[in-house]
């Protein structure tokens, strides 16, 4: 019996996957991990002594906010300005003061930062007055040296040495034949500082170099005297921010008329002059100087006390080359230090990306080749197996699928053990005969198989149902065409029943997540801040309208209909549970907005008797426990004496007190049956102080004010703190602690009274 060739598929070289692996690791090692979130229990102030998009301040700015991100501690960071470089030390320190007194109060943040001279010298005036006792780290202040005596307690910091002596080396190497330095500088602070440190540095070249100050000219004067300098010198620009015309000029601009009116190279101290134009210098980072001061105040968050930690004095600086700026003036590199970084030289080596592209090209090469050579391997060892027939049948018979082999004219001449217990042939009897007649119940499908195969196909597939001997199952027939044979095909027949009905109950699973994400997603949503969960209530419910978009893409996503859907939520509780979660967000809201919330209050701010009240009152009329309990349906009069004397509150508390009063007065008028009913309140003075007095009136029946008073007042001793209580009862308490008498509640015919007087000594002035 002749036996046709039979190929076999063998598994790819494990190498092919390790290679294809390798790929993948190296564009998901691309992918930026994530962040985490903010700590918005710490809050820093970081005070910038000058103004945003100044290159130096800007890079500390940023190097505070790096360290921030990756240390693992992340507070709120708040960035104020001072703009003093272009404003003046003066006016921008009385300005900063004004702004920080009105917007925070004094124990508002946890550690200051004050970024370069103008801000460290405005914090040791200030901070006692704005910011008592709260720890201070400093960064770029231009001075040799800060000791502990010189400054506030509670304060470190990193000192910016900037390394003139070392500019001066590094000109001197670059250029051995100068004779002269001209150190260029306006008035600043930082500017007339950095000055003083090149007049000390001056000393270690004594008799070697002569020394020229260009301090504090005009530009047009600094241009002339520019023009006049020996070929011999070089200039140091240690600032020019603005002129003695006081016009304030960006770092581009200095730097540039400097550069354009000088005939000999430029050096400067300061990265940022470097980028602009100039030859080179001993250069100091800011992103560097902003990532120490930050490292300082997360040790002072986490517990360090700021007295304790050193003044770090040991600011690294590294030597810069333009070669471009250098080539300008015929200057040639050689004898250079170690360590000097040398920008904008001739790409004369083959990039790094460059080389990354051609290993991963010679690795993709790497694998189609192996991959090529496993086919070619496989495609020899079918020809080994099927030169002999016992070989072919011992591959068929191992195979747990229905194996047909058939000839060239599509009839069968082999079959493996599976194919006679499923159809009841032996091989011998089936010899001869088209596979639909050895199995009938899958004549269709398998007339098709084999009409495609005889006219030229080299595949064939289809998934078709049939009742086998084991009941009605799913069949999977594949058939395949010897191309590299004589003739001849194979038919293998897989049970697939429990595949399909796996890959169904794996789609049912599927549509379940999706709608358990989109629930779970609308939960969540849910639980975001109370205020914004209260405020979107109206929004909650758009969720279940059946155009709503999130529940028709999800619909689409999960196969269902929007009915399906709309049931699917309403058997889950979804509504329920939204509804329940945005009533006791209301609930909290109400007790939140009676408690006293020192972020709200401001202690530490006078505020007008007259302010104080209407601020109560705006509290009692936006917060919803108070609106549902009629402020909307009484009527309300304000009224203030005439004596036109004014009363100024030096407590937040106060306001607080107010509000429970009108919280009262409401109550009052519920339980009284007032219809329509009325609230007067009333404020002015007396020979005592300030008074608020709040009339409730228009009652059907008396209001019983113990019983009054009961509900809503826990017992206070004299001596009891008020942490724990709320309410009218912690007015009452705040009243009499801190005013100097206690809240007067009485009742007349048709109304309730509440006198609350404020004494001079608890917190008055008139």
């Amino acid at each position: 019996m002749k036996i046709p060739r039979i190929p076999i598929v063998l598994p790819c070289d494990k190498v092919v996957w390790l290679l294809c692996s390798f790929l993948l690791v190296c564009f998901c090692a691309l992918i930026p991990p994530k962040v985490a979130f903010a700590d918005n229990h710490l809050r820093v102030l970081v005070l910038n002594s000058y103004h945003r998009g100044f290159e130096w301040s800007d890079a500390e700015m940023a190097g505070i906010e790096a360290w921030f991100k990756t240390s693992g501690l992340q507070p709120q960071l708040y960035f104020e300005y001072m703009d003093s470089k272009r404003r003046g030390y003066e006016r921008a320190a009385t300005q900063a003061s004004s702004i920080l007194s009105e917007k925070y109060y004094r124990d508002f943040f946890d550690v200051i930062i004050a970024a370069d001279d103008n801000a460290f010298d405005f914090m040791t005036e200030f901070r006692q007055a704005l910011f008592p006792d709260v720890p201070l780290v400093f960064c770029g202040v231009n001075r040799l040296q800060v000791s502990r005596d010189q400054m506030l307690q509670n304060t470190t910091g990193v000192l910016e040495l900037t390394d003139i002596a070392g500019t001066i080396s590094l000109a001197i190497s670059v250029q051995p034949q100068i004779r002269n330095i001209a150190f260029v500088t306006d008035n600043t602070t930082s500017g007339m500082r950095m000055l003083q440190v090149a007049r000390n540095a001056q000393q270690q070249f004594a008799g070697r170099l002569g020394f020229i100050e260009l301090a504090n000219l005009s530009p047009e004067r600094l241009k002339d005297a520019l023009g006049k300098l020996p070929s011999s010198s070089v200039v140091i620009l240690l600032s020019y921010l603005r002129g003695k015309d006081g016009k304030t000029l960006t770092v581009e601009e200095g730097s540039r008329m400097v550069v354009g009116a000088s005939p000999v190279p430029v050096y400067g101290v300061a990265s940022q002059y470097i980028a602009s134009g100039l030859v080179g210098g001993m250069t100091l980072s800011g992103f560097e100087h902003g990532k120490h001061a930050a490292r300082l105040a997360e040790l002072i968050l986490r517990g360090a006390a700021a007295d304790s930690l050193p003044i770090n004095t040991e600011t690294p600086t590294m030597g810069t080359l333009d070669y471009a700026q250098l080539q300008q003036f015929g200057v040639q590199l050689g004898g250079l230090p170690e360590d000097v970084l040398v920008r904008n030289l001739p790409d004369k080596k083959f990039p790094v990306w460059g080389y990354l592209i051609i290993v991963l090209c010679v690795l993709a090469i790497g694998a189609g080749v192996v991959f090529l050579l496993r086919r070619w391997q496989c495609r020899q060892a079918c020809r080994e197996v099927v030169t002999a027939g016992t070989g072919a049948l011992a591959v068929m018979q191992v195979m747990k699928a229905i194996v047909l082999l058939l000839d060239d004219n599509g009839r069968v001449i082999a079959m493996n053990n599976v194919a006679e217990d499923a159809s009841g042939f032996d091989t011998a009897a089936a010899n001869g005969l088209i596979p639909e007649a050895v199995f009938p119940m899958l004549a269709g499908p398998l007339e098709k198989a084999r009409s495609a195969l005889q006219e030229g196909a080299d595949h064939f597939s289809q998934l078709t149902t049939a009742r086998m001997h084991n009941g009605v199952r799913k069949i999977d027939i594949s058939g395949s065409k010897f191309s590299y044979a004589a003739g001849g095909s194979l038919l293998v027949l897989r049970d697939v029943t429990d595949d399909v009905a796996f890959e169904v109950v794996s789609a049912n699973l599927h549509r379940l997540s999706l709608l358990t994400r989109h629930i779970t997603g609308l939960c969540q949503g849910a639980k975001e801040p109370l205020t914004s969960m209260a405020q979107g209530a109206d929004e909650l419910k758009e969720v279940f309208r059946a155009d709503s978009e999130i529940n028709l893409r999800t619909a689409a996503r999960a196969g269902c209909s929007m009915d399906a859907l709309q049931t699917y939520m309403v058997v889950r509780g979804v509504p329920r549970r939204l509804e329940a979660l945005r009533e006791a967000a209301m609930e909290v809201m109400g007790v939140v907005a009676r408690m006293p919330n020192t972020e709200r209050r401001r202690p530490g701010r006078a505020m007008p008797l007259k302010d104080v009240v209407e601020n109560a009152l705006r509290l009692g009329k936006e917060d919803p426990r108070l609106r549902e309990a009629g402020i909307s349906r009484v009527g309300w009069r304000l009224e203030s004496d005439k004596t036109q004397v004014m009363h100024v509150i030096r407590s937040g508390d106060a306001e607080l007190v107010v509000y429970e009063m009108i919280a009262l007065g409401l109550q009052a008028l519920a339980e009284g049956a007032a219809s329509p009913g009325g609230i007067r309140i009333r404020h002015g003075a007396d020979a005592a102080g300030g008074y608020v007095t709040l009339t409730a009136s228009g009652c059907t029946k008396p209001v019983d004010v113990e019983r009054l008073l009961r509900s809503e007042i826990v017992p206070l001793r004299k001596d009891e703190d008020p942490e724990g209580h709320e309410g009218f009862a912690l007015a009452m308490f705040i009243a009499e602690r801190r005013f100097g008498a206690p809240l007067n509640v009485t009742a007349f015919q048709d109304g309730l009274r509440i006198e609350f007087l404020l004494r001079q000594s608890g917190g008055v002035a008139a």
